[in-house]
């Protein structure tokens, strides 16, 4: 298996084959991440592909000091404000993945279903909730939900978002206290 650092270490010496498998390897996570906030496959897949353009043009700076996907999501999480900002949009997440034809799901296989499988009864329930958690999501401040998003789904640890967001750990404790918390008075209401 190649590790993920040195495949951005070579990109930055000229390796385009090295750039082409991050791509694989990270655009359906990140489209995953970004639809989380917009709602929209083709807005989340254009910002996708803003963020790889980004991740083309910075790749100078980019130093070994920083953990590639940390980095990554710092960047798709400006283009997802800036796209909330820029627009008049109203922000709906969803806790329902999409699907990529692009390579790799970059380590998200849990997000894609497994038709084969019986639907059991949490299974039912979750698709009865999921509009009501789909809501309740898309209520949370972008802050409490990217860190919300980036601690269920993405499985960062707090030191990784607090990278991501800019922020102390503590502040990022904070963040996901008040998400949990909100998220569960608005499901309970």
């Amino acid at each position: 298996m190649i590790l993920i650092r040195p495949l951005m270490l070579r990109y930055q010496q000229g390796d385009e084959e090295a750039f082409e498998r991050l791509f694989g390897k990270h655009f359906a996570a990140v489209v995953n991440f970004a639809f989380r906030f917009v709602h929209s496959r083709e807005l989340a897949e254009d910002i996708a592909q803003e963020v790889f353009l980004k991740v083309h043009r910075a790749r100078e700076r980019y130093r070994l000091e920083a953990k590639f996907t940390t980095w990554l999501f710092v960047i798709a999480r400006h283009c997802c404000l800036d796209v909330l900002r820029t627009q008049d949009y109203r922000v709906f997440s969803s806790i329902e993945p999409i699907h990529s034809d692009v390579g790799d799901a970059g380590g998200l296989e849990k997000d894609f279903p497994d038709s084969r499988r019986e639907e059991s009864m949490e299974q039912v329930i979750g698709a009865e909730l999921a509009p009501r958690i789909q809501a309740a999501l898309g209520m949370l401040p972008p802050r409490q939900r990217l860190a919300l998003l980036l601690n269920a789904i993405h499985e960062f640890s707090l030191k990784e978002i607090a990278e991501v967001l800019s922020c102390s750990g503590s502040a990022v404790k904070d963040l996901l206290f008040r998400a949990r918390r909100d998220l569960k008075e608005e499901l309970i209401e």
